[in-house]
C-alpha cells in the first residue's frame, strides 16, 4: 500500500483485509469480525482468509491451505443485507454508519458499521452469514495427517469432555 500523502504521482491499487483461520480451533469456521462500512472498501479491496495447521496436528511447522478470496465491499453489502433482511433474530434489525467514511482513511477515522442491537456481538461474524459456507465444508474435509480437520475437532472436544 502506498499512501497518496506521501508521494502524490502514486496510488493506493488495492487494500488487502487478511484473516488466518487456525483449522483445528473449536467453532469449526473462522471467528473473526468484519465491521467495515461498504463505502470505506474500495472496488479492488479483498477481504482474505487464510486456513491454517501444524504439519502434524499438534507439533510440527505452519501449513497454510487454499485461502477465500472475496471482494471486501461485496462482503460488507452482503453481510449488512444479512444483518438487516435475512437472519431470524428479535431486536432491532437497523445498522448505523460513520457519517462519511471512505476508502483509506487516516487511522482515526470511523470506518466500522455498528448494529443498534446486538447482544450476542456478532454482528461482523462473516463465517455465520452463510458467503463462506462451501469454503468451510472443504476446508473441514482437509486430511491432516490422513484424518479431516472436522474430525481431528470432534476427537478433541471428546478428549476435553472425558
Amino acid at each position: 500500500y502506498i499512501n497518496k500523502r506521501e508521494d502524490s504521482n502514486r496510488s493506493i491499487l488495492f487494500g488487502i483485509e487478511l484473516k488466518s483461520w487456525y483449522l483445528l480451533a473449536k467453532e469449526g469456521e473462522p471467528s473473526f469480525c468484519f465491521t467495515v462500512t461498504p463505502e470505506a472498501c474500495a472496488v479492488a479491496d479483498l477481504l482474505v482468509v487464510v486456513p491454517w495447521s501444524l504439519s502434524y496436528v499438534v507439533a510440527g511447522t505452519p501449513v497454510v491451505f487454499r485461502p477465500w478470496v472475496l471482494p471486501a465491499r461485496y462482503v460488507t453489502e452482503y453481510r449488512n443485507y444479512w444483518w438487516a433482511h435475512e437472519r431470524e433474530a428479535k431486536g432491532d434489525p437497523s445498522i448505523e454508519s460513520p457519517p462519511t467514511p471512505a476508502p483509506y482513511p487516516s487511522g482515526r477515522e470511523a470506518i466500522a458499521d455498528k448494529p443498534r442491537a446486538d447482544k450476542g456481538r456478532n454482528f461482523g461474524r462473516i463465517a455465520r452469514i452463510g458467503v463462506m459456507d462451501e469454503y468451510v465444508r472443504e476446508c473441514n474435509d482437509i486430511e491432516l495427517i490422513g484424518i479431516s480437520a472436522s474430525q481431528w475437532r470432534d476427537f478433541f472436544r471428546r478428549v476435553q469432555d472425558a
